[in-house]
C-alpha cells in the first residue's frame, strides 16, 4: 500500500562523502617523498646511472676521457689527484704543480721515477717557487708495478691539457731508473736528485 501522505522531506538523500582533511595532508607528503626520492634516486630514468650515483654526469665524470693514458689516469685519479688536482696545477701549501713542471717534463725520467716511487721531501723548487712538503712514496707504498709507474708517468708527461708532452717511456725505463733503490727507506731530496743525471745510463 503506497503512503500518499509522505513528504519530500522524508525520502533519503544522498550525502557528499567529504574526505578528511589528513588524507590531503599524508597525500602531498607522499608524493613530495616520493618526488624527492625519484629525482635522488631515479638518475633521470636513465639505465646508466645506478646507486651510488644519482645522475648521468656523475658517472662521466668518473670515468676516464675518452682517448690518452686511461690506465695512467685511474692510478693518477686514484692516488695524486687529491694533492695534485685535476688540473695538474696543484694547491698552496698542498703540492706543487705538474703541468709544466721541469721535474715532470725532463730529457728523462731518472728523477721523476724515484720521486713517484719513495717520495720527496725537503726544500724543492718548481716552475720558480720554493716548496717544503713531504711527498709520501706512493709508487712504493701502492706496491705498483714497473708497467703501472710507466702509465702513470706517461701520463704526467704527455697530458696535452696540462700543456706537458715530454717523450713516451717504458716499464725498462722504470726499471733502470728504480735499480738499485727499490729498497730505499726515505723520500728524496732535492740536492740529492739533482746530483742525477735526468737519463739513467
Amino acid at each position: 500500500m503506497s503512503n500518499d501522505n509522505q513528504t519530500s522531506s522524508d525520502l533519503p538523500v544522498a550525502k557528499s562523502l567529504q574526505t578528511p582533511f589528513w588524507v590531503f595532508v599524508l597525500t602531498s607528503v607522499l608524493v613530495f617523498l616520493g618526488g624527492m626520492l625519484f629525482e635522488r634516486k631515479g638518475g633521470g630514468a636513465n639505465a646508466k646511472v645506478y646507486e651510488p650515483y644519482f645522475s648521468v654526469e656523475m658517472i662521466e665524470k668518473l670515468n676516464p676521457a675518452p682517448g690518452g693514458n686511461k690506465k695512467g689516469r685511474l692510478l693518477y685519479d686514484g692516488a695524486c689527484k687529491a694533492c695534485h688536482q685535476g688540473t695538474g696545477l696543484g694547491a698552496v701549501g698542498v703540492a706543487p704543480p705538474l703541468a709544466g713542471s721541469e721535474w715532470v717534463t725532463g730529457e728523462g725520467i731518472n728523477r721523476l721515477a724515484k720521486i713517484v716511487y719513495h717520495g720527496v721531501q725537503g726544500p724543492i723548487e718548481v716552475k720558480g717557487t720554493q716548496w717544503n712538503l713531504v711527498m709520501p712514496a706512493m709508487g712504493k707504498q701502492l706496491a705498483w708495478s714497473n708497467n703501472q709507474l710507466a702509465d702513470l708517468i706517461n701520463y704526467l708527461r704527455e697530458n696535452e691539457e696540462w700543456g706537458n708532452a715530454a717523450p713516451k717511456i717504458t716499464a725498462d725505463d722504470v726499471e733502470k731508473a728504480l735499480d738499485g733503490v727499490r729498497d730505499r727507506a726515505s723520500g728524496w731530496t732535492s740536492p740529492e736528485l739533482l746530483e742525477l743525471p735526468e737519463v739513467g745510463e
